[in-house]
Parts: C-alpha cells; sequence; structure tokens
C-alpha cells in the first residue's frame, strides 16, 4: 500500500503539471485537440479522485494513524473545470454551428439548437468571469469571442 501511495502521488503531481498546461493554450484553431486533451484529463482526474478515496478507505481499514491527505485533487478539479469547460463548449459549438448551417434544413432539431445556444451562453459567461478574476487575457478573449459568436446567432 505504501508504493502504491508514492506511485499515486508521482501522478497526482503529473495531473497537476497537466491541469497547469491548460493556462497556456490560448489558440482557438487547435480547439478539437485541446477538448480531446481536456477530456482526457478530466477522466484521469475523476479516476484519481476515487482511487484517492479508495486509499483513504483501505488505510482507515487497517488501522493507520496518519491517513494520506488527498485534498489537493478535488482542489485540482475545481480549478480544472472552467478550462474544461471553455474548450469543451468551444468544441460543440464550433460542430454544431457547422452542422447547423450545412445540413438539410429539415434535419435541424429546433430543441437541440435553443439548448445549445443556452448552454453555450450560461457557461461561456461563468468562464468569462473566472479567467478574468485570474487575470488569464488570453483566455478570456477566447471565451468571450465565442460568447459574442453565440449572443449574435442566438436570435
Amino acid at each position: 500500500m505504501e508504493n502504491n501511495k508514492k506511485d499515486f502521488n508521482t501522478q497526482i503531481n503529473d495531473l497537476e503539471k497537466k491541469t497547469t498546461e491548460f493556462k497556456a493554450f490560448s489558440d482557438i484553431d487547435n480547439f478539437e485537440e485541446i477538448a480531446s486533451q481536456a477530456k482526457q484529463l478530466k477522466v484521469a482526474l475523476d479516476e484519481a479522485n476515487e482511487y484517492a478515496k479508495m486509499i483513504n478507505n483501505r488505510e482507515q481499514l487497517v488501522g493507520y494513524e496518519e491517513i494520506a491527505d488527498f485534498t489537493s485533487l478535488p482542489a485540482m478539479i475545481k480549478e480544472f473545470k472552467p478550462y474544461f469547460d471553455l474548450w469543451t463548449t468551444v468544441e460543440e459549438w464550433k460542430k454544431s454551428y457547422n452542422s447547423w448551417l450545412n445540413d438539410p434544413f429539415d434535419e435541424v432539431d429546433a430543441g437541440k439548437v435553443e439548448e445549445t445556444v443556452d448552454n453555450s451562453i450560461k457557461t461561456l459567461s461563468g468562464v468569462i468571469r473566472f479567467f478574468k478574476s485570474k487575470e488569464l487575457s488570453q483566455i478570456t478573449k477566447i471565451a468571450e469571442t465565442l460568447k459574442a459568436d453565440v449572443d449574435l446567432f442566438k436570435p
């Protein structure tokens, strides 16, 4: 169990580096690749969080005096969420918008369009506030530009 914890701490450090790298992503033209990385990282973070819970439960079962502290994981997940939300929203918007403009009109689901527009506006408003508070101007600009596109499309 001690070896598993050491390996897991290394994994946590790797996840932390990967989440920090998302601050540098500012090229909206690479949205598909970035969104894919964000989805993979979210899965890895969620799995790591579950693994941390399992380790803590095992430690309690065997009566460890010092339970390992993995509180950095939920904080990391919370800090990464706006990046995940931004890039997955960019991906969904770009693909949906292209589909709406190029697919046959009778195949466009008006309810899905409205839902996508509303969810995009809500999500982007939240991430804009987050990125502004962190003073990440390049990422804020991406979110604001996309929100302006969505707002323009909404009517």
